[in-house]
């Protein structure tokens, strides 16, 4: 056999040996009844802790950190990311522990670091929902300039400038219609639409957000360009219901509504044009 040869099915044999020890390292969440289920994790880390005198790669390392933090191996876990290079998924496997021995400030500046969105907004929400929106706005605020500082992820950074004009939204209710936040949550949204012109949500918030500002021109323009990106979009045919009626066409906000309603009767900005008075 030719030595070309031998080296590819060497090289497919230890791939083969990796992936079979990756199975069973995660086999706890692996599928019921597939064969990852029925393979031994102790059995998994111990290939890969073989795996790592011989070649001590991050990924190695990050395997059995990640091992080490499923099984609350905190001091197991440390030992592992210590021996890794910076990289976002140092950072990730870093936050994931803190997270798990209850240090929420401190996993949520690791996976700020990594970009981690799905962790932080959960936190984001998390804090929104217990009313904590200054914290929830200053967490939220750190994660659009970590990913500001690179081009990789702008709907990501789209999506931090919607969550903090949301969360300005909030605070401005909570002080009676605050005026300065209520324009400074509209910023935040038309930095999302500039990142991402074409997406109903952020143009719908625009839209709204007008209409709370009493720009009801303005909010014609975003509902209507809603309602482009969305020919369906219930709430656009109610956002411009209710800038019919604000403009003082009864006729058109009459129709605008029943197309909301034919759609979904219960369509956010449907609602709010039945509860407010003509």
């Amino acid at each position: 056999m030719k030595p070309a040869l031998l080296g590819l099915l060497a090289v497919a044999c230890i791939l083969g040996f990796v992936q079979i020890a990756s199975d069973a390292v995660f086999a706890r969440s692996a599928a019921a009844n597939s064969l990852a289920s029925h393979l031994s994790p102790a059995w998994g880390v111990a290939m890969y802790e073989r795996i790592e005198r011989i070649a001590p790669m991050d990924f190695v390392e990050a395997t059995l950190a990640r091992a080490a933090i499923d099984r609350h191996d905190w001091a197991g876990a440390e030992r592992y990311l210590a021996r890794m290079g910076p990289s976002a998924r140092k950072d990730d496997l870093e936050g994931l522990a803190r997270r798990d021995r209850g240090d929420t400030a401190g996993a949520m500046r690791f996976f700020v670091a990594a970009q981690d969105d799905a962790a932080v907004q959960a936190e984001v929400g998390a804090r929104e929902d217990r009313g904590d929106l200054k914290s929830a706005t200053a967490l939220e605020s750190e994660l659009r300039a970590r990913l500001a500082e690179n081009a990789i992820h702008p709907d990501l950074l789209a999506e931090a400038d919607w969550h903090l004009g949301k969360l300005d939204t909030e605070q401005a209710q909570r002080e009676l219609g605050n005026r300065g936040l209520l324009e400074a949550g509209m910023r935040e949204y038309l930095a999302a639409i500039a990142l991402a012109p074409f997406s109903d949500k952020y143009l719908l918030a625009a839209g709204t957000q007008a209409l709370d500002l009493g720009d009801a021109a303005g909010a014609g323009v975003y509902f209507r360009r809603a309602l482009e990106a969305d020919p369906a979009s219930a709430e656009a045919f109610g956002g411009l219901a209710l800038v019919a009626r604000r403009e003082g066409n009864p006729v058109a906000a009459r129709q605008y509504a029943e197309r909301s309603r034919a759609i979904d009767p219960a369509a956010r900005l449907l609602q709010r044009f039945d509860r407010e008075l003509p």
